[in-house]
């Protein structure tokens, strides 16, 4: 086989890895750690199709992709999706046996029943009479120009224009040897048999006789980075070839396995291997090997590979899909020797080696990578060590339900301190403390070794110590913090912003600033004379925080009751110093090698940074240890998809959502981002723009809308991984709802026309009705003027007939009996006939202005011209007029109202305006009569009458009689100016015949 020693593979591997399954909750084996791994596993309890995982493959989108029996699996690190022959058009099978992804990004599905292709999110699957030559696929494979072969019945096949070509190899005419070389060939094989793939022919440059000389049917073929090939072989174990060496690893050398049947290369070298008795990982000639005893549910493996986040996938034929992951942590625990795994206090001696006190398990020490169960357990009959310390004199002090010294394998108690020690501690002066529950003491005698107690703390339950830089001594209690300072002592329990006065945990940084742990209340930092607050509304994992310890790098490792968390000095400071807003923590469970994430708190010694810089924590179940060196930050930014989009319509995928009915928009949008070291820890944002701000959420994965408004919304997801690490662009899919019937244009446009149509009539209507109503009025109030007027004119005429002649005859008889020849009779009679004349006057005045006789006798213009005397003659007023003659302008019915309009207008002249001159215009423009009453006397707000406030009876009648006319009535006037009106009355208004100008 000397031809391998010069051998360039330059092939891949035979299948490529696949999907993944879901819930964490129902998890098996989580979190246990195997020779520096964690292992996860899945199946079919957590919805795999079929225990069977036959591929494994990461495509470019992120996702992980399973070839099962039962179908292929789409994975995302919390859930699955699985595609079938039922749900699926374009699958003709469900019995998946390979994946292989091209440069193109297609997904290749080998089957029992032909070969699938997955391509801009169809389906399609190639059968014989595509030009396969069975339809048992065995493997797929791209060669170097990028064309896709499918190896079939022993047989290659090339993929070009949507079918296959079948190519029958032939035995290379240049040697085998040549043929590998050949940096144009392209190394595949199938039933025993090696191929060289060149251009579109296929050369076969290995038989099965080959193989039998190294022991075994040829199953994989890879070639590492330094040239090295090595092949699978089953049974014949791994062999790997180099120039002038052959190296076999048989179980002899550590292999689980002789049967290996997968390779799979990882980058820094090591080789995994596929057995059916596991898995073996070769590391330069070492072989560590991982098997069911170590956590995997099944012993065969049928494929292994790698993700882009350093997580090794393996799968199985019967134990469906396990994850392995090299976890952070280890953790010290009953398989390491633990008789108890619930530990409270740890302490590294001057030695070294590691002293550990647990809950009633006695005491332990750890060297040289044993777990001993100490000998000192043998010098105290109670084994609840809360809190154990050596001194600087190595000198042993613990907690056995009182205070207890073992010095030269001798022990001794103390009346003084006869209950339960929670922290010890030795100061700069070799002066040591006990905190207990019921008080601080310190000992003040070293020969008589006598405790004396601190008087005066804010509570008597202590719980942690700490000496500063500056020599004082803090205490930290169950109610309060405490200063010792010389013979002082500063109580603080009333700190701003605190929520619990609990502290468990006291760290001094190199400059001098305090950090304390409490229970409930987060962190608090004491600088420059100046408490901070820090807690999970500013970004911290837990509130509850049992211990602080700062390693090599400036970072904070802390202990709660939720795991281990992680973050930077310098961000909590620049938080407390107002520069941050938040911090960012690295949080740490059981997929990074704990076994339980609840640390023990409250005694002291407790989490400690040994002398080579790793950090130990006390939890429940062990001591968990981690070094900082080791931490790496998963700095992949996770691909964010949105998956489906569902409606009252059915479920759409993003690229091809219709537009949706507005009563169909009840929505669910699902979504995920592709992060699988520990998906559980990925952080989400979601915001509906135009409708919501950002939501925010860890364990949904959806994001559910029922009342969206019709338009056109932007759906936009991110998210960031376990580390922090956002993909600040994500993922968007645009959401058009279509209105309601009731919300479209035709619909509002016919709405709107209808709206006005029935305005339209109704104001035509109303305004009709208004009309009329006003008509009406006109009407009613015409005819109670003419009413009015013919009652006058009734009245003035009985006065007249009546009345004037009763009277007049009174007057005769009064004259008659003036002629009597008695005297004092002659002068009643006298009197008589003045006062009848005087009535008589009355009388006929009366008449006169009820209704003029000049108007019947002598027509309208001299009316007015006699009315204008008679106002000259009854006033001082200076009287003016210039009346053009109107006679038969008007019809004899509204000659009365002419008349009426003046004498109104004279009369408010004399009666209000207390003018000294008058001047009355009556003139034809036009075809219309022009009536102007100007006076000099003072004047009015003509702002009440144009606004129809209430208004004198006067200006009320004329401006009704004008309006009976058809004409126009303006006044202009101010309290400080004189009066004008004016009254147009146009004459085919007033019904005249024609107009008679002068």
């Amino acid at each position: 086989m000397k031809f391998f020693f010069t051998v360039r593979i330059t092939v891949p591997l035979l299948l490529i890895p696949f999907l993944l399954l879901a819930q964490s909750e129902q998890r098996t084996f989580q979190g246990v750690p195997v020779r520096g791994f964690v292992i996860d596993h899945w199946g079919m309890n957590q919805g795999l199709p079929q225990n069977s995982v036959n591929s494994i493959c990461q495509t470019w989108d992120g996702y992980l992709w399973l070839a099962t029996y039962g179908g292929l699996v789409r994975f995302d690190g919390v859930q699955f999706t699985v595609f079938d022959r039922f749900n699926t058009p374009g699958m003709k099978a469900d019995r998946c046996t390979g994946l292989y992804e091209d440069t193109q990004g297609r997904l290749w599905i080998g089957t029992e029943s032909g070969l699938i292709l997955y391509a801009g999110g169809t389906f399609k699957t190639y059968l014989s009479e595509d030009g396969l030559p069975s339809d048992l696929i065995t493997k797929v494979i791209e060669d170097h120009r990028g064309v896709v072969w499918a190896l079939t019945g022993g047989l290659p096949a090339y993929f070009r224009d949507d079918r296959f070509y079948t190519i029958n190899p032939v035995r290379s005419g240049r040697g085998m040897e040549q043929m590998l070389l050949d940096n144009n060939s392209f190394l595949t094989w199938g039933k025993s048999r090696v191929f060289a793939i060149k251009g579109d022919s296929a050369f076969v440059v290995m038989e099965p006789k080959d193989f039998e000389r190294l022991g075994g049917d040829l199953r994989d073929i890879i070639r590492d980075k330094e040239g090295a090939v090595w092949v699978a072989l089953s049974p014949g174990g791994v062999l790997r070839f180099t120039p002038g060496r052959l190296k076999r690893f048989r179980t002899e050398n550590g292999l689980a396995s002789r049967y290996a049947h997968r390779l799979f290369l990882e980058s820094n070298g090591d080789v995994w291997v596929a057995t059916y008795e596991g898995i073996s990982v070769i590391s330069k000639d070492s072989v560590i090997s991982i098997t069911r005893a170590d956590g995997l549910v099944d012993g065969q493996v049928n494929t292994i590979t790698k993700d882009r986040e350093g997580n090794i996938w393996v799968g199985m034929p019967t134990g469906g899909l396990h994850r392995l992951r090299r976890g952070l942590f280890k953790v010290l625990a009953k398989e390491q020797g633990l008789s108890t795994e619930a530990i409270l206090s740890l302490c590294q001696r001057r030695d070294g080696s590691l002293l550990v006190g647990t809950s009633c398990g006695g005491m332990y020490e750890i060297w040289n990578g044993k777990v001993e169960f100490s000998a000192l357990n043998r010098l105290t009959t109670n084994m609840c060590n809360w809190s154990v310390f050596e001194d600087s004199k190595g000198r042993i002090w613990l907690d056995a339900s009182g205070l207890v010294l073992i010095e030269r394998n001798k022990t001794k108690t103390f009346d003084t301190i006869n209950e339960r020690v929670f922290a010890l501690y030795e100061d700069r002066k070799k002066r040591m403390w006990a905190g207990t529950a019921n008080g601080l003491f310190y000992l003040a005698e070293e020969k008589g070794q006598q405790w004396k107690r601190i008087e005066g703390l804010s509570n008597n339950d202590v719980r942690a110590l700490h000496e500063d830089s500056r020599g004082n001594l803090w205490v930290g209690t169950v109610a309060g913090l405490n200063k010792l300072a010389g013979d002082s002592i500063i109580s603080f329990t009333a700190i701003p912003g605190l929520a619990s006065h609990y502290f468990r945990s006291i760290h001094e940084s190199e400059d001098g600033t305090l950090w304390f742990g409490s229970y409930g209340g987060g962190i608090v930092r004491l600088k420059n004379g100046r408490f901070s607050v820090i807690t999970t509304r500013e970004g911290l994992f837990d509130n509850i925080v049992s211990h602080i310890v700062e390693d090599q790098f400036g970072g904070f490792w802390i202990g709660c009751n939720r795991g281990i968390f992680r973050t930077s000095r310098r961000m909590l400071d620049d938080l407390a110093d107002g520069k941050l807003q938040r911090i960012t923590v690295q949080s740490f469970d059981k997929a990074d090698g704990l076994r339980n994430v609840e640390t023990n708190g409250g005694f002291q010694p407790n989490a400690i940074r040994i002398a080579d810089g790793r950090i130990l924590f006390p939890t429940i179940e062990g001591i968990a240890i981690v070094d900082p060196r080791d931490l790496q930050t998963n700095s992949l930014v996770p691909n964010v998809v949105i998956e489906k989009v569902y409606t009252r319509a059915g479920a759409f995928h993003p690229d091809s959502l219709p537009e949706i009915e507005h009563e169909d928009a009840t929505l669910e949008i699902q979504y995920t981002a592709l992060s699988f070291v520990n998906p559980q820890k990925v952080f989400f944002k979601h915001k509906l723009e135009g409708e919501d701000g950002w939501s925010e959420t860890r364990t949904l994965r959806s994001a559910f809308y029922t009342s969206l408004s019709p338009g056109t919304h932007t759906f936009q997801v991110v998210a960031r991984n376990n580390d922090g690490v956002w993909n600040e662009e994500g993922a968007t899919v645009k959401l058009v709802i279509l209105p309601p019937y009731w919300m479209t244009w035709w619909f509002r446009t016919g709405v709107a026309l209808t709206i006005l149509s029935i305005s339209v009539l109704l104001v035509n209507l109303r305004f009709r009705s208004l009309k009329q109503k006003t008509i009406r009025q006109e009407e009613i109030s015409q005819r109670l003027i003419e009413t009015q007027e013919q009652e006058r004119t009734r009245i003035a005429r009985e006065m007249h007939d009546s009345l004037g002649q009763e009277l007049l005859l009174v007057k005769n008889r009064a004259q008659m009996g003036a002629q009597s020849d008695d005297p004092k009779a002659r002068r009643q009679f006298e009197q008589i006939s003045s006062l009848v004349s005087a009535v008589l006057k009355s009388v006929r005045q009366i008449s006169h202005d009820l209704r003029p006789p000049e108007l019947d006798q002598l027509g309208l213009t001299e009316t007015l011209r006699s009315l204008h005397e008679s106002v000259r003659d009854s006033t001082t007023i200076t009287v003016s007029e210039h009346l053009e003659n109107i006679d038969g302008m008007f019809p004899k019915e509204s000659e009365i109202n002419v008349v009426r309009i003046v004498q109104e207008g004279l009369n408010n002249i004399l009666k209000h305006s207390a003018a000294t001159e008058v001047l009355s215009n009556i003139s034809i423009q036009d075809g219309t009569v022009i009536i102007l009453l100007h006076d000099n006397g003072k004047g009015f707000d003509v702002k009440g009458i144009n606004k129809q406030q209430k208004a004198g009876l006067g200006l009320t009648n004329i401006r009704e009689r004008v309006r009976i006319l058809g004409g126009t009535f303006a006044i202009d006037s101010s309290p400080v100016k004189e009066t004008a009106v004016e009254i147009h009355i146009p004459l085919s208004s007033s019904g005249s015949q024609g107009v008679n100008r002068r």
